[in-house]
């Protein structure tokens, strides 16, 4: 639906410019701060987003008699149809800075005005742990998962039902005894939100627990 605006092609960035590529939506994606590349991982292995694009528009507004223009940082279409604009920024920015300050106003204006919704995404939503750091560890994976074998991923998700198992009963019970490869069917599982872990309480280990999960 949306193409970035922002060519990094022609233009200068420093050390926080992110080139990667995005397996959910088949290209490179580019990202112009480190908390903009850490909120870009949470997207692209979160199983309820459909569609995203980074720098998705260039909108203008005027504060205080001049014009200004700025870019949204991300679009974002979820699973249920609901779309958003997303800034990310830093919450003392949002707070002490006035080109921060000034760059949100004319976003909030253009959304009310265009009935869209609108979120600030900060760093303590970003780099929640160990939420953060246990998404970093499955987004290697994705980029191998046409590779995967959809029996074996079956037959792992035989195995999996409503009453929670750690990854070591898993191995022990199925016939996955490769751990790579038991790595890679269950990161995909709950790429395509057939399963959940307990992400967000404890680091990947082999006492995480999995379990089903049913629309």
């Amino acid at each position: 639906m949306y193409s970035p605006v922002v060519d990094p092609s022609k233009k200068h960035y420093g050390a926080n410019f992110w080139d990667s590529y995005s397996n959910k939506i088949n290209r490179d994606v580019h990202f112009y701060s480190d908390l903009e590349y850490d909120h870009w991982i949470h997207i692209e292995t979160n199983p309820n987003v459909v569609d995203f694009c980074e720098k998705p528009m260039k909108i203008k507004g005027i504060i205080d008699g001049k014009i200004h223009e700025t870019t949204f940082d991300m679009w974002i279409k979820w699973k249920d149809g609901n779309e958003e604009f997303i800034e990310v920024a830093y919450n003392k920015d949002v707070l002490n800075r006035k080109d921060t300050k000034r760059r949100i106003f004319l976003q909030r204006e253009w959304i009310k005005n265009n009935n869209r919704n609108y979120r600030i995404v900060d760093e303590t939503q970003v780099r929640k742990q160990p939420l953060l750091d246990n998404l970093k560890v499955i987004l290697p994976y994705t980029k191998d998962f046409h590779k995967l074998n959809e029996i074996s991923i079956f037959s792992l998700l035989r195995y999996i039902n409503e009453k929670p198992a750690t990854f070591q009963e898993l191995i022990d019970n199925t016939s996955q005894k490769d751990v790579f490869t038991f790595y890679q069917n269950i990161f995909y599982l709950y790429y395509e939100g057939k399963i959940n872990f307990n992400i967000e309480e404890q680091h990947f280990n082999y006492l995480t627990k999995v379990w089903r999960r049913y629309e």
